[in-house]
């Protein structure tokens, strides 16, 4: 059977991303390392649970190191030119949000890895799952579980635009020189009450967005890097 990387591969929403961060994201000094940070993340997490899952599938020790040194390269390729001093703050700062969206990420994966790619997690050669496969998890597998959460990834990073482009587009509301002093108060009440909704909405889309975009940029990359290792080995 021949490894069709295109049928797995989705399209990342790149376009929408670099607007949403460069329009709203004043602390665009903090979003190399907040990068850095979350590919390492996904790197750690990501090679834990796949080596787990490979371990107890039976997968031969040389395709999980294959896994994991390519998921290595995927992490060294996302890497961005970061003052260090920034470390502390950014991991101070983001540190619990990423670990909470890479965590979850990787359970969704793991669930894919058991129910639609057919394979278990209960012991070495032991039952597959809802697929009813059993056997070694191999890198195609591992392609096949991360390529069908690409697209629901991306979608994350643009529902978190599309809320803060609506919250921008809420207009102040209008009085006239006629409108009672109530009026005009209660008009200023929501007003205030509006840009403080879009201060909100915009904080809440920069470090949000960020860390989506380097986890989908990084899902992409490790499913590049499976698809070229299957297609130059041959094992598809």
């Amino acid at each position: 059977m021949s490894f069709d990387l295109g049928s797995i591969v989705g399209g990342i929403a790149k376009a929408v991303v670099p607007m949403a961060l460069e329009a709203i994201c004043p602390e665009s000094a903090l979003i190399p390392g907040l990068n850095n940070m979350v590919a390492n993340m996904v790197g750690d997490m990501l090679s834990s649970a796949i080596d787990q899952a490979m371990q107890q599938s039976g997968s031969p020790q040389f395709m999980i190191n294959d896994a994991l040194n390519l998921i290595k390269q995927a992490t060294q390729q996302q890497q961005q030119p970061c003052d260090s001093g920034w470390q502390d703050q950014i991991q101070n700062k983001f540190g619990d949000l990423a670990k909470s969206i890479v965590g979850d990420f990787v359970s969704e994966f793991l669930q894919k890895l058991k129910g639609e790619c057919g394979h278990g997690h209960g012991g070495k050669g032991g039952a597959g799952g809802a697929g009813g496969s059993s056997g070694p998890v191999t890198l195609r597998d591992l392609a096949k579980a991360l390529g069908q959460l690409e697209e629901q990834e991306a979608k994350k990073v643009k529902d978190k635009v599309d809320k803060a482009n609506a919250a921008l587009q809420q207009g102040d509301t209008a009085t006239t020189a006629s409108d009672s002093k109530e009026t005009i108060q209660n008009a200023n009440n929501a007003n205030a009450q509006n840009r403080s909704s879009q201060f909100e909405a915009m904080e809440d889309v920069k470090a949000e967005s960020q860390i989506q975009q380097t986890l989908s940029s990084m899902v992409s990359e490790v499913i590049k890097n499976f698809g070229g290792s299957l297609q130059a080995t041959g094992r598809a």
